[in-house]
């Protein structure tokens, strides 16, 4: 089993796909319902990783903690907003409304790393419960969920108990009010897409400057996109978890193909680009793929003129079946 501090780990993340259920679609909570059985919510950032642990780590770890809090129950998970700096932590939980946050580091530790997880309530800007594990692969962070989801629980029902004893009915309880729900408001034109990382045997560099490449075209067609660190090939796992936690509807993946020619007038990059996307209202369904091959002098053109056709093609109509 590969450790967590080896080269190979943002590859890591496949040694638990297949233990990790999906579980974020929990029920909202609703307007009349009892602050004694209101699910607390709680934000996770990515853990901030120290010098030399790989850049996708900390994010990786506070995805597997996420998903299982939000699998044992009796917690809300929300996702965090892509991008938030640590300093804005509290500031970004309190627009969502959580009650907590989960953040913390991530330093290594020989052939694994240390991780300190931090429990903060959004009531107070405090650390109510900190906790120190050392991980050798993703899959040990479950330990950790469990005793955060615990103690959110815990301090959450002690909390109501000590600040709010009035909330425990001694009788019958009246019937709740009605509330009044306000008019649905017309949903925006506005799609998002999460980008995954591309696949292909073209260069890293290459592969990295498609999802900008992506991400810079849907403008052209009102859909505001970002990167999501899930490589294409393992969206049936953890694909539900993604559109969860970024709001998307829908997720683009693909691969990357680049063969370099040198004809008699010059050298040309013939470049293959495999675009997939998939329906975040069902992510198991059989993807949408379009391939479009184009050849160019410059690597970075044919990407460009290869996305820009891909997408326009993504982005149209699908054609009505003939009768």
């Amino acid at each position: 089993m590969k450790r967590l501090a080896s080269a190979a780990a943002p590859k890591v993340l496949r040694l638990f796909l297949a233990a990790v259920v999906v579980a974020l679609g929990l029920p909202a909570v609703a307007a009349t319902t009892s602050p004694i059985t209101a699910a607390p919510t709680v934000v996770v950032y990515p853990l901030v990783g120290a010098q030399g642990v790989p850049s996708d780590v900390g994010a990786s770890v506070a995805l597997v903690i996420a998903t299982q809090m939000a699998q044992m129950g009796g917690v809300t998970v929300k996702a965090a907003p892509q991008g938030t700096q640590q300093a804005d932590f509290l500031t970004a939980a309190k627009k969502l409304d959580a009650d907590y946050y989960v953040a913390g580091f991530v330093t290594p530790l020989g052939d694994q790393v240390s991780v300190v997880e931090q429990l903060v309530s959004t009531r107070t800007g405090a650390i109510v419960w900190s906790n120190t594990a050392q991980l050798g692969v993703y899959g040990d962070a479950r330990a950790s969920a469990t005793a955060l989801h615990d103690v959110i629980l815990q301090i959450n029902t002690r909390g109501f108990t000590a600040l709010s004893p009035e909330a425990i009915p001694t009788s019958r309880p009246a019937p709740p009010k009605r509330v009044a729900v306000a008019p649905t408001a017309t949903p925006s034109p506005n799609k998002l897409a999460a980008i995954l990382v591309f696949d292909g045997p073209a260069r890293e560099e290459v592969r990295n400057y498609v999802p900008a490449s992506v991400i810079r075209t849907f403008r052209k067609y009102g859909v505001e996109a970002s990167r999501a660190p899930l490589a294409t090939k393992d969206v049936g796992n953890l694909g539900p978890l993604v559109c969860a936690q970024t709001g998307a509807d829908f997720l683009i993946g693909g691969s990357v193909t680049i063969n370099m020619e040198d004809p008699i007038n010059g050298i040309w990059f013939d470049t293959q680009l495999v675009l997939t996307g998939y329906d975040c209202s069902n992510v198991n369904a059989k993807p949408r793929s379009i391939v479009e091959n184009i050849t160019a002098g410059a690597e970075q053109t044919g990407i460009d003129i290869a996305v820009d056709r891909a997408l326009k093609s993504y982005m149209a109509p699908p054609p009505t079946p003939k009768h």
